[in-house]
């Protein structure tokens, strides 16, 4: 089965129509860009190992999701400037060749041209997904045509899926899709967590009494630190309810991630007197990054906070402590030892866990194996085979052959993906 995947981010695009709170808006669109540009990446490259699927990948030119599918060697079809239309009548000539095709698109800027790769295609004959691992859609895009033209829609949380739905349901929107020859069972809008890079990390460090007794920092870190409701405050204020207990080794929080609060949340930390406790060290690799940690602290409330900042500590088989947002409990809800829930916005209840965590081995070491337990299931490769377990139950009820054969129904297709990208190489 040939699969048609569309992620169009680009440095360009911007989502936000709050123009009183771009700044933070317009942070927490880039991070989710970049988590829907990695889950596309991971889609391809697993099609790409073989199987029942085929994918093309058509992106921006000089995106970093183009330049990763180039340097991976990816099939793809950039557009983008004085090229876009004859990249567009390459991708028009390329679905004539197939007699069914899945098109997935991911986030917003992607669902008008999968829509229209619908509509230029016989009834009947395109199966039309749309993805959103992080934000929903906001403004005109909940009720416009695009959104509503999908089959399935793959939401990353509760929280996407409530949006589209309440969106519909108020705007009393028209949700049945355009081709009106498929039908699925099921509902139209279904959740499906977002993954990270799990392979990626190493384990990183195990606190021991010798770590205690010979004076080392115990270290916990935390991630996007400097976005909004990241908790980032209200760890400043936990570290100034425990600050005086003498009865704690050493210990420090490096926190990672850009952001318009820094100001904001130095100016918290001198103002409490744990400055010196508190390190703000911008983006990092956490891979890297969490081979010096002890804990992992996942103190925000936001509902559309990327995945790394719960599941970073997890992957790097450290002990993890979260705040009981919804978000958190959604993604723990089958794993409540993965995490040591806390109370949102109670900074006493953050010192305690804290505390606890330090001194008490045996949490310590629950919360890790809670944490291996669910580790498998938090990767690229669980999300793709999750995403192909659908696509096969769905090709399945139309009747489509989805078998390894159809991936050579003619010899003119990895030629012409060749070809597609030859071309682009040589427009550069």
């Amino acid at each position: 089965m040939y699969v048609l995947l569309i992620a169009l981010q680009g440095p360009e695009t911007v989502r936000s129509q709050d123009t009183d709170n771009n700044q933070e808006r317009d942070a927490v669109f880039a991070r989710a860009a970049r988590v829907e540009g990695e889950h596309i990446l991971a889609l391809a490259c697993a099609m790409c190992d073989g199987g029942q699927y085929t994918p093309l990948l058509v992106c921006r030119r000089h995106s970093p999701v183009g330049v990763a599918a180039k340097a991976l060697g990816l099939p793809f079809l950039p557009l983008g400037g004085v090229t876009t239309f004859s990249g567009l009548l390459r991708l028009w000539l390329w679905q004539r060749r197939h007699a069914q095709l899945v098109v997935q698109t991911v986030g917003v800027e992607a669902m008008d041209l999968g829509r229209r790769i619908m509509r230029q295609r016989p009834a009947g004959t395109t199966l039309l997904i749309h993805a959103f691992p992080v934000v929903p859609p906001m403004g005109s895009a909940l009720q416009g045509k695009a959104l509503s033209a999908a089959h399935k829609i793959l939401c990353g949380s509760a929280h996407v899926r409530e949006c589209i739905v309440e969106a519909w349901q108020c705007s009393h929107v028209q949700t049945r899709n355009e081709d009106g020859q498929l039908s699925l069972a099921g509902s139209k809008e279904l959740e499906l967590p977002p993954a990270i890079d799990v392979a990626s990390y190493s384990p990183g460090l195990s606190w021991t009494e010798a770590d205690a007794a010979s004076g080392r920092h115990f270290i916990f870190c935390m991630g996007n630190a400097l976005s909004p409701h990241s908790g980032a405050n209200l760890a400043v204020r936990a570290m100034a309810a425990i600050r005086q207990r003498e009865d704690l080794p050493p210990w420090e929080v490096r926190a990672y991630g850009s952001g318009p609060r820094f100001e904001e949340v130095l100016h918290e930390a001198q103002t409490l007197g744990v400055a010196s406790r508190l390190c703000l060290l911008g983006d990092q690799p956490l891979p890297q990054a969490l081979q010096a940690a002890h804990a992992w602290l996942a103190p925000g409330s936001s509902l559309e906070e990327v995945p790394e900042s719960l599941w970073a500590g997890v992957a790097a088989d450290l002990p993890v402590l979260c705040s009981d947002s919804p978000l958190h409990l959604q993604r723990l809800a089958n794993a409540s030892d993965a995490g040591g829930i806390f109370a949102a916005d109670d900074p006493q209840s953050l010192a305690q866990a804290m505390i606890r965590l330090m001194l008490d081995t045996q949490f310590r070491k629950r919360l890790v194996a809670g944490g291996q337990s669910i580790r498998p299931y938090l990767g690229y490769d669980a999300f793709a085979e999750c995403v192909f377990n659908m696509y096969a139950d769905w090709c399945g009820q139309l009747g489509w052959p989805v078998n390894a054969a159809n991936r050579a129904t003619t010899d003119e297709s990895t030629s012409d993906k060749k070809k597609i990208v030859n071309a682009e190489d040589r427009g550069n």
